[in-house]
Formats: C-alpha cells, structure tokens, sequence
C-alpha cells in the first residue's frame, strides 16, 4: 500500500491532522494540549514528509500559536513488554550532541532549555533531518521551541504481574 517509510509518515500524519480537524469543531474554542512523538510534533516540514503540528502550523486558526517541547534521552533505560507478555528492560539514548554537551555542564539529571529566546545559543542552530541526517534549510526553532533533556532515568517497575 505504502511505496516507502515517506508514504506512511504522511499519510499518517494528514489523517492525524484530519481527524484533528474533525474533532476540534466539537469543542469549545481554546487552548489545547496534545502529547505526541517526535516527529509528530515537528512545526516544520521534514524532507517529504509534512508532519502533523507542521500542518497545524499551515493552518490559519493555529499559525504562530503552536509550542513544541521534545525530549531527549540520555543514558535511560524503558520498560518494553512483549508479545508473551514478558518485561524486558531496554536502552533508551537519543540526544543531539549539543544537547548532551550543554545537559554535561549542569550535573543535573533533568533539563529544559528555551530555544527560541533572545541570545539564546541553539536560536539559529540548524536543524538535521531525523530521517535522512541531512542539514536542512530550517532552523531548529522552526520544528520545535523547548527541549526536555532527560538523563540516568531507570525504567518503571510493572505496576503488577497481571501479565506473567
């Protein structure tokens, strides 16, 4: 059905922006909160792929009025289950460079950063594609406002043994 990993991401994302759409005409007009991954909250567009906050961002009820925090991994471990219903712990690292860098100095196991301030450094940092790798024409500010840096979390304890 899809020709490429590119074809799923945007029709994923259209159809979540879509539904979106079909939804937010029922409610009450204001602000929302949404939670979704990475990508998914990319304001910009990311080499063939227009993201579902990028579509927001195109939209004229909500340009200028989107905020992006993503979170970065450094040095985590996460709870996976699988299929058999057994628990495993797994690694979980992925934090830019600079991120890891600047997150280093502090000593400090959590960190947010404001992108998008005046004199920040990251302001006009370039963004790479998650996808490709590649420099991209946007800067990182254009995809997402704050960064969450999260570093040494251990994965959660299941709750209970209802699966075992």
């Amino acid at each position: 059905m899809f020709d490429s990993q590119y074809g799923w991401d945007k029709t994923r994302d259209r159809m979540i922006y879509e539904n979106f759409k079909m939804v937010q005409n029922e409610l009450p007009r204001g602000k929302y909160f949404g939670q979704w991954g990475l990508n998914h909250a990319f304001q910009s567009k990311e080499d063939e792929v227009t993201w579902f906050a990028s579509y927001l961002n195109n939209d004229p009820i909500y340009k200028g009025k989107i905020l992006t925090i993503v979170y970065f991994y450094d040095n985590c471990q996460y709870m996976d289950m699988w299929n058999n219903r057994s628990y495993s712990v797994s690694k979980l690292s992925f934090i830019p460079s600079i991120f890891k860098q600047a997150n280093d100095l502090t000593g400090s196991n959590i960190n947010i950063y404001k992108l998008n301030s005046k004199g920040s450094p990251f302001y006009e940092m370039p963004m790479n594609s998650t996808l490709t790798g590649k420099e991209l024409e946007d800067k990182v500010v254009d995809f997402f406002q704050y960064v969450v840096c999260i570093k040494n979390s251990e994965a959660v304890e299941p709750l209970n043994d209802e699966y075992n």
